[in-house]
């Protein structure tokens, strides 16, 4: 009887903070910590606790008021509660299971219940077996865009929107210590980058119409999300991923109805800040050889516009691994862009040509300077690489046969990076290299391709 009353009590302290620090996530965390304590095992989430006066969102449940908060708070008490205290994987019993299950149709917009998906094996089998799975997935990139939209800017452009000021004199960032808009980006990306859902774009592709429809608006947000996460590596790896293996996929044939989103796209990397992350990753090639851990923590700087203490940050293998991979996805994205510029049908030709036009300034200089520079002189499948890509922009929309040749170097680049470039030093594992280059279009992909 005391637990119960324990219990209660908790989940209204939870449920006061959570509507008092919903725009805080420092506040609200320091609030869940003090109380965590008498949360004690999964059971505890799922029991009901009554209440003397109005029931708390949610039903009356801490998992109830998890689903029923907004994303971030959802966040906050997922990590701090479950993903903290049992790990990064875990397990739930059926019943559990299911509640998750029927919280992510009800609550749709609380796309930090994604991370049930991700995390518990039993969930996300049972999530796969769903009608609308592919559609709530894709629904779930789209609601993350607006929530990175709504965010206060501090939290998103500078990643210093919870921290105080001495430690933000100390280089510390919301990130290392709180939940935050890009670890929505985690669950939700992350999460349609794993195994099981790598054959979901190529499913779509197939089953035509709406699936595609579905798929391609995903992109769309996924590819503007790109321009908003610069200060958060990690994320913006999994979206650049995302964006590259789908376009791939998505705009294999030149459809004046697929080529307003490739336009758009393109015309957002020649005029927005989609575009200038790329333009950074060319200029640090220029002057870094990307060879010792120190050139890749200089090129996170450059890329992130990190302005840490040198000493802040324990550059180890992974984030070495992480450096390389993010600039891997930059480098592809290029060739993905250039290929597709003959993709024309259905666009006015002025927008083409002032797009070209555009993609050529913006992008043309960098990519001589990193042609000329210490990167490709480190490393002569860069230079390749480099030099392809100088010509293609300089020249504009390629012919038949120049594609041929563009795609040609674009597969060269992308054999150096998974047979030397990522697995050097035991960065990445050699057996992963293909499947982290090109989620959607690597052979796991096309073999578990599910019917929409």
């Amino acid at each position: 009887r005391r637990s119960q009353a324990s219990l209660a009590s908790a989940l209204a302290v939870l449920a006061e903070n959570a509507e008092r620090h919903a725009d805080s996530p420092g506040r609200l965390q320091a609030a869940v910590d003090r109380i965590a304590y008498r949360i004690r095992d999964v059971e505890d989430f799922f029991r009901f606790c009554p209440s003397q006066g109005e029931t708390p969102p949610g039903g009356g449940t801490i998992f109830g008021l998890m689903s029923a908060s907004p994303p971030v708070v959802a966040g906050v008490l997922i990590r701090r509660l479950f993903t903290e205290r049992f790990g990064e994987e875990f397990d739930l019993e059926p019943g559990h299971a299911f509640s998750v299950l029927l919280a992510l149709q009800e609550y749709p917009a609380n796309i930090a219940l994604f991370d049930f998906v991700v995390r518990c094996p039993g969930v996300r089998q049972e999530y796969l077996e769903w009608d609308d799975a592919f559609f709530h997935g894709m629904a779930a990139v789209q609601t993350l865009r607006s929530a990175v939209l709504v965010a206060p800017p501090g939290r998103v452009r500078d990643d210093r929107g919870c921290v105080g000021a001495a430690s933000g004199v100390y280089g510390v960032r919301d990130s290392d210590a709180f939940f935050v808009e890009a670890d929505l980006c985690h669950a939700v990306v992350g999460g349609l980058l794993s195994f099981e859902f790598r054959g979901w774009p190529r499913a779509a592709i197939e089953a035509g119409d709406e699936a595609e429809a579905a798929l391609r608006h995903a992109w769309l947000a996924a590819a503007e999300l790109s321009g908003d996460l610069r200060s958060f590596p990690s994320a913006l790896r999994k979206v650049l991923a995302f964006v590259s293996s789908a376009a791939a996929l998505l705009f294999q044939r030149d459809d004046a109805a697929l080529n307003a989103e490739l336009w758009t796209w393109l015309h957002m990397l020649a005029s927005s800040p989609c575009g200038s992350f790329l333009e950074d990753v060319l200029g640090a090639c220029s002057v870094n050889r990307l060879r010792e851990p120190g050139d890749l923590r200089a090129l996170h700087v450059a890329m992130h516009g990190d302005r840490w203490p040198e000493g802040r940050v324990v550059f180890d293998r992974a984030a070495c691994a992480e450096v390389r991979l993010l600039f891997c996805h930059a480098v592809l994205l290029i060739f993905r862009m250039m290929e597709l510029l003959p993709h024309q049908a259905g666009q006015p030709p002025r927008f083409v040509a002032r797009t070209v036009e555009e993609l050529r300034a913006r992008f043309l200089a960098p990519l001589r300077k990193a042609l000329d520079g210490s990167a490709a002189s480190s490393w002569p499948p860069l230079r390749s690489a480099f030099g392809a890509l100088t010509t293609v922009v300089e020249k504009g929309p390629a012919n038949a046969e120049e594609r041929q040749w563009l795609r040609g170097a674009r597969d060269a680049f992308f054999h150096f990076a998974c047979t030397e470039f990522l697995i050097v030093e035991g960065g990445v594992p050699a057996q992963e290299a293909e499947c982290l280059m090109d989620p959607f279009g690597c052979a796991a992909a096309v073999a578990s391709a599910p019917l929409l």
